[in-house]
């Protein structure tokens, strides 16, 4: 399940300030400047809607989207160009020696050139690249990830599904919401088999949402505040746990639930995982071309069991509600800074 952010959506969650950044980048472009242009989100976060708008702003401005193994074949020549959109650009690299060939073409001819360049990038791949090939030196106009507070992410939702928004309770079939919960954690036992382990936790999100005035529970605000805590401000993924929370019309704190996605994977398996997070999705044959070595399919099968990927086809893409578990575990093995 996923959902469509849109311009307007990003507008209504309080993120005027990507726009202007990119405002004066095509106001440059017009008084004869050829600025560089970085348009950097998570998946779900939003990009697509940032690299629309430039579109939309720019009827003559052509649109190339890079297919999710680029070769020097795909890169275009940017001297035919006065200003080109430039969709994917975490596909010009594989995480391997030689794999960073045709991201140097890249970036050299886009230092070279006078094009208006505008390109939209993977946060997780840009942060690798950022690392190893100081990436964000070739951009002069960096947009960066629509990370919303808990205000904005409250803002998107009333004006994406208002103004008749569902009745929110204090308690429904799943009870009463809880000042003490629990988190599952997985361990992994002998071969492919794990358990899981309940470990309590304070319900931060309810215990901080009371009212100064009559100690009464603001239940509209522990709903919002625990959907932008759970999404860690990503409108795609808030928007994802909203829709699943409304039960019957009604939506209740205790309906807002991040599901148990705790990753328990070996090297291999980890870095299939990072392969696809910092693609935004990947096929299966690009993936077994990229990780020569590997046994995807078992590791697909793995991540699919643990409820981490969606297999769509030969598409296979992280699941919204477990990005920012997969993000975390993937922190803990390395891969990710």
């Amino acid at each position: 399940m996923s959902v469509t952010i849109t311009a307007a959506d990003l507008r209504a969650a309080g993120l005027d300030a990507h726009f202007e950044t990119l405002d004066r980048a095509i106001e440059s472009y017009r008084d004869g400047g050829s600025p560089n242009v970085a348009i950097v989100s998570e998946p779900f976060g939003g990009r697509e809607a940032l690299v629309e708008y430039v579109t939309d702003e720019l009827d003559e401005i052509e649109h190339v989207t890079f297919p999710s193994s680029a070769t020097e074949s795909n890169l275009p020549d940017l001297n035919e160009f006065d200003a080109l959109v430039l969709s994917d650009c975490h596909a010009l690299f594989t995480r391997r020696i030689g794999g960073f060939d045709v991201l140097d073409q890249f970036l050299e001819a886009v230092a070279a050139s006078d094009t208006f360049v505008v390109t939209a990038w993977n946060q997780y791949a840009w942060q690798y690249l950022a690392a190893v090939r100081d990436v964000e030196e070739s951009f002069g106009v960096i947009v960066p990830d629509p990370d919303l507070s808990a205000v904005g992410v409250e803002a998107l939702l009333r004006d994406r599904y208002g103004p008749e928004l569902p009745r929110f309770i204090e308690t429904g079939d799943a009870g009463r919401v809880k000042s003490i919960g629990f988190e599952t954690y997985r361990l992994r036992l002998i071969g492919t088999r794990t358990v899981g382990i309940p470990v309590p936790e304070l319900n931060l999100e309810y215990l901080t949402s009371w009212s100064p005035r009559d100690r009464d529970p603001d239940i509209e605000t522990v709903v919002f505040r625990k959907i932008a805590l759970l999404s860690n401000g990503n409108p795609g993924i808030a928007c994802v746990l909203w829709e699943r929370s409304i039960r019957d019309g009604e939506i209740a704190p205790a309906y807002v639930e991040e599901l148990d996605r705790s990753p328990v994977l070996d090297d291999q398996e980890a870095l299939v995982c990072w392969t696809i997070l910092a693609n935004d999705d990947r096929s299966r044959s690009d993936l077994q071309s990229v990780l020569d070595g590997i046994a995807v399919d078992r590791a697909l099968q793995t991540l699919e069991q643990q409820r981490l990927v969606d297999l769509a086809g030969d598409r296979v893409s992280i699941q919204p509600e477990a990005l920012h578990a997969t993000v975390a575990y993937l922190r803990g093995k390395r891969l990710l800074w």
